[in-house]
């Protein structure tokens, strides 16, 4: 199928797909799940979709691009279908326990973690195996934010969310002028207005305004590729707070100009930053002729060999530059930090199966995220659990990226998890069984 018409129209059923799904479930939960989705379609369809609501571009699209485009919009239905199946008991309208909600303190503790985490990974230096802990315990400052906005929602306490928000917003902007990298003030700009849409029962003007967030994100994503090379070229100077003082006012200025809200800036962004569908057209242009499908390799061995430290494995071949990566499967000739992107989880897929492996793939991918985002709110769950789930979703939000690459940092993440369970436990500075009952669903908010 290579008709522009027949893919977009392919593309639009993909999202009422996902609406549908929203509305029969009357809930995100806390959003883990159907952020992966939308980063995904963010990261596939979004230039064509883009491209084609604008009329612009059309003519660099050929007929790799409408199979690429139309397989991830059938991958997409696929991960829906997997959500589906994994959220039977939210329609069946079994009670849930969120443990944010029964413990609103925990949200506190994710902060404060999280913030150490982040200054830590600035002032240390970098030893593999304690760098990437330390990197996912600062995601736990986004985890904060977002479970704040639910308690909020489910009880209108507001305070932890308030607490939480002025961690993450000062640090989350210190960091990214020391280091010229947008880290976890990102992608997670969606995560809160999805989980404010569409937390509880969400109607025509959520997810309008869900539609207007997701325009400003690629408006603020046009505008950070520019003017992220002021804090890079060091053409703003001074120490961390003086940088952000300077950074922030000329970031605003930059987004509210008449220019950032052209089609053609919006397009761009897709196009330059936000959608990585060119690297799965060049792949699908390569593969198998120039390099046969790994039939399972790249998605069982190498994570394996990933996971495994160097101080155990000291001659260890695996690497994990994205620019090899990306050459093996496209024939491309990247250069060593020629690239600042990772490739997402559906060129994985197709480098070990074809469409019919990113097809299947995602469907797996929708009901393990589905399933796991459900367990976090299990009666009787643990602080370790929370600690671990978290984890993993927060890594599956992001709708997923090599899968190796997955492993290894989930792989760190529960360690550092368990690591800080015990420590909590044998200190006895928090508490970490959650049996309080809480009753959480789409259709009922009490306390029994």
């Amino acid at each position: 199928m290579e008709s522009p018409n027949l893919t977009f129209l392919f593309c639009l059923f993909t999202l009422f797909t996902y609406i549908y799904l929203i509305v029969k479930h009357k809930t995100v939960l806390m959003g883990f799940t159907i952020m992966a989705s939308l980063q995904v379609a963010i990261n596939t369809i979004s230039y064509f979709f883009i491209s084609y609501s604008s009329g612009i571009g059309m003519e660099e699209f050929g007929p790799y691009h409408y199979f690429v485009y139309n397989y991830m919009a059938a991958s997409l239905i696929a991960m829906a279908a997997g959500i589906w199946l994994a959220w039977r008991p939210l329609r069946e309208n079994k009670p849930l326990v969120n443990p944010f909600v029964a413990e609103p303190d925990l949200i506190k503790l994710f902060a404060v973690i999280g913030a150490i985490a982040l200054f830590l990974s600035v002032v240390l230096p970098n030893i593999s195996t304690l760098s990437a802990i330390i990197q996912k315990f600062y995601s736990f400052l986004a985890i904060s934010v977002i479970a704040g906005l639910v308690l909020w929602r489910a009880t209108k306490n507001s305070r932890p969310l308030l607490f939480a928000a002025a961690v993450f917003l000062p640090t989350g902007i210190l960091y990214m002028a020391i280091s010229g990298h947008v880290s976890i003030l990102g992608a997670f700009l969606l995560h809160p207005l999805l989980v404010f849409c569409c937390w509880r029962r969400p109607r025509v003007p959520q997810f309008l305004l869900m539609f207007a967030g997701l325009f400003l994100f690629y408006v603020v994503g046009g505008v950070w590729l520019e003017a992220r090379l002021l804090l890079r070229t060091e053409v703003i100077k001074g120490n961390a707070f003086e940088k952000a003082v300077q950074f922030v006012p000329e970031f605003i200025g930059q987004i509210l100009s008449f220019e950032s809200f052209k089609l053609e800036s919006i397009q761009q962004a897709a196009r330059n930053r936000l959608d990585l569908s060119s690297f799965q057209v060049a792949q699908a242009a390569y593969m198998p002729e120039g390099h046969p499908y790994d039939m399972g390799k790249g998605l069982f061995l190498d994570p394996i060999a990933a996971i495994i430290p160097r101080f155990l494995w000291p001659n260890k071949t695996f690497t994990m530059g994205d620019n090899e990566h990306i050459n093996k499967y496209t024939g491309a000739a990247f250069k060593q930090d020629a690239i600042s992107v990772d490739t997402v989880i559906a060129f994985d897929f197709y480098a070990n199966f074809g469409w019919i492996g990113v097809v299947f793939g995602m469907f797996l991918f929708g009901y393990l995220s589905a399933s796991l985002e459900l367990k976090l709110f299990t009666k009787g769950v643990t602080l370790r659990r929370v600690f671990i789930y978290c984890m993993i979703l927060l890594s599956f939000s992001t709708g997923g990226r090599r899968v190796s690459v997955m492993a290894m940092e989930i792989g760190a993440g529960i360690v550092g998890s368990l690591l800080l369970a015990e420590f909590l436990k044998f200190t006895g500075l928090f508490r970490t069984t959650f049996n309080k009952q809480v009753v959480f669903t789409a259709l009922k908010n009490k306390r029994n």
